[in-house]
């Protein structure tokens, strides 16, 4: 009996202080390991493997403004011509563009993008005087004509755009709930503005039998850098952590200022559903700014600027 004491004794026999160290060492591991295991399950970490690539649809309802003029060089005659009140143009317009994505590196992702073509018509009588191109043409400034359009004349206006370009981001900041990064675009823009109406030619107030046209086209293509970030709150919905809510935002910046200014911002919310482990659905919704201000053509005398102001949705699929 004394035997069995004795062994009973010597197994639950342990130092002091290394005892309670290997007891809170043991419980630090479990809860830690606990709490790994409870944020993989309910937390959307940005840093695991992201889509491989994505399609989607994105409307953009804006108003427009701008001006367009000829004649605008140095000792130049023309006036600038506001897109609404002076040409009759539409306040608001619908954008229409189809996005693409494919992500070869998870840091790395490769868009295309592209707008369905637009076209708006105008007409309004004019409640001022306005005067446009140099009649027959000529860029000396001695015995000078132009067109003149008096108030009341009507003028019928078209605004015709279009765009694609190919993107590349690079997402160098990855955090379990935020990610931002650089992007660069390649972007093609088509915009034409024509304006017609029936005017005189000044100073010798010879009129014009024919409606004269107009037209200041601008057809580039433009290298931008921008950036962007987005963060996103999980919550549990579908399949594990796939579903989530935040924002975003996004700047893309023309590189050529002095030749064409070209900005565009978007910022807003986003929400994920994920459906099945296999497929998430994004979408977006929020504000979005698009300027396009073009002088290049100021040797000939013609400015265009167009600015746009709305809110924008897209809905995109991610597998």
């Amino acid at each position: 009996m004394s035997s069995v004491h004795s062994h009973q004794a010597n197994r639950y026999f342990r130092p002091a202080g290394v005892s309670v160290f290997g007891t809170r060492l043991r419980s630090c591991l479990i809860i830690m390991a606990i709490l790994i295991l409870s944020t993989s399950l309910v937390s959307a970490d940005m840093r695991e493997e992201r889509p491989l690539w994505t399609m989607g649809f994105e409307g953009f309802f804006s108003s427009i403004e701008g001006r367009m003029g000829f004649d605008q060089q140095n000792a130049g005659y023309g006036t600038l011509n506001d897109l609404r009140e002076d040409l009759g143009l539409p306040w608001d317009n619908i954008s229409y563009r189809i996005v693409a994505s494919i992500r070869p590196l998870q840091h790395h992702m490769l868009r295309m993008y592209g707008s369905v073509p637009e076209s708006y018509m105008g007409s309004t009588l004019l409640k001022r005087e306005i005067r446009t191109t140099r009649y027959p043409g000529t860029l000396t400034v001695n015995n000078d004509q132009t067109i003149v359009y008096a108030p009341g004349t009507q003028i019928k206006s078209q605004l015709r755009t279009a765009m694609f370009g190919f993107g590349y981001d690079l997402d160098f900041l990855l955090w379990p709930n935020w990610v931002g990064g650089f992007n660069g675009d390649l972007r093609y823009l088509d915009l034409k503005v024509k304006m017609t109406g029936t005017g005189v030619v000044q100073p010798t107030g010879a009129p014009i039998l024919d409606n004269t046209v107009d037209t200041i086209n601008i057809d580039e293509l433009v290298p931008c850098l921008g950036g962007h970030s987005e963060v996103v709150f999980p919550f549990d919905f579908g399949c594990g952590s796939g579903s989530s809510a935040g924002a975003f935002s996004r700047l893309t910046y023309g590189i050529t200022p002095n030749y064409l200014n070209y900005v565009d911002i978007a910022m807003g919310l986003t929400l994920n559903f994920a459906p099945s482990c296999r497929f998430i659905l994004n979408t977006r919704v929020g504000y979005e700014h698009e300027s396009i201000f073009h002088d290049a053509q100021n040797r000939n005398g013609r400015v265009l600027e167009l600015k746009r102001d709305g809110i924008m949705f897209r809905v995109e699929g991610l597998f």
